[in-house]
């Protein structure tokens, strides 16, 4: 047991052998905000981790970002809704600054809002509104690369110079998608920065991870796909017409976490809200799976706190609760720095 939150929490494990291949992974519930009374979140739009004890979290609903301390179980309001400096209407994906302090996405205000490491607002570059965003990276030029379709371009991802100009776009719908809401809710996926200035782009569907040198924005190099995981969308397999009705199938499986481990071996969340599990896979620098389990638990994968300890969330399916959760990730009974 561990004493976190001001209670004992049992360290929760889950996994199933379901699909599993190569060495098993387990993924532990060190800390968590279910059933907390004081929790103030409607949503849980994304999560990055200012500190160890600094976890920021945006919910669009309330609006607000929130700091979590998951030691104390404290969360206190970092921004809250308005249109004054620093204030967010529609805060929904958060990145770290490459010089310390961190950005966000604010969809109410079509901008991109920087803070310092103090959380203190510091500018704004205004980019227009993104219908979907699903990610954001800052990158050392000053530029922000932001993965998620518009209405008006439905490309992957988006690259804006400090200022808020649009420089490049990158990547298109697959074939088997023209639907124009199905374009525009399957664009963008997951982003990771590298150290050497590239990043790592994780396509929200199919399974696919490409790897993006510096300054070749529209070079990527594929560093593996698996379409039986995550198969090519169509639009019959994402949107019905019934009745001169569309309804859109939110909620299908897609990578929602991305993560790169030592040795150059990457880590990917597939969320399938459908099954109420999620896959956790294990790349090799080769790009071969040398881990893969599915967990009992429709997981998303945020950010990294060290070698073996990340943060997520997940929807209670039951109450509809949003949850945080630090989880501590092993393989083959080991951790994942080991």
């Amino acid at each position: 047991m561990l004493k976190t939150a001001g209670r004992l929490l049992v360290l929760l494990s889950l996994a199933t052998s379901l699909d599993a291949q190569g060495a098993p992974i387990e993924v532990t519930e060190v800390t968590t905000t279910i059933g907390r009374s004081d929790s103030p979140f409607s949503t849980i739009s994304d999560i990055v981790a200012a500190s160890p004890t600094r976890i920021l979290v945006t919910d669009y609903e309330t609006p607000a970002i929130w700091a979590w301390n998951p030691e104390s179980g404290a969360v206190a309001r970092v921004a809250r809704g308005g249109d004054g400096p620093g204030e967010v209407e529609t805060p929904m994906v958060l990145a770290r600054r490459p010089g310390g302090g961190f950005a966000v996405y604010d969809n109410g205000h079509s901008a991109i809002i920087l803070y310092s490491e103090d959380f203190e607002y510091e500018e704004m570059a205004r980019i227009g509104l993104v219908s979907n965003p699903k990610d954001l990276l800052l990158l050392a030029d000053g530029s922000f690369v932001v993965a998620g379709g518009k209405i008006s371009d439905t490309h992957h991802l988006q690259r804006y110079g400090p200022d808020g100009e649009m420089l490049e776009v990158w990547g298109t719908p697959e074939p088997g998608v023209t639907h124009p809401m199905a374009k525009v809710n399957l664009a963008g996926g997951s982003l990771r920065a590298l150290a050497d200035g590239g990043w790592l782009f994780a396509q929200t569907a199919p399974y696919r991870v490409a790897r993006f040198a510096p300054e070749a924005f529209t070079s990527p190099v594929t560093l593996f796909e698996d379409t039986e995981l995550v198969p090519n969308p169509t639009d019959e397999a994402l949107v019905s017409i019934e009745d001169n009705r569309i309804s859109f199938r939110w909620w299908f499986d897609h990578i929602s976490g991305l993560v790169r481990l030592d040795g150059d071996r990457t880590l990917t969340v597939v969320t399938r809200y459908y099954s109420g599990d999620s896959v956790w896979t294990i790349h090799d620098a080769s790009g071969d799976v040398v881990g893969r389990t599915v967990i009992d638990r429709a997981y998303k994968l945020h950010d990294q706190l060290d070698a073996s300890t990340f943060v997520g969330s997940y929807r209670d399916p039951v109450t509809d609760e949003r949850i945080a959760v630090v989880l501590d990730v092993a393989i083959a009974g080991g951790a994942l720095g080991g």
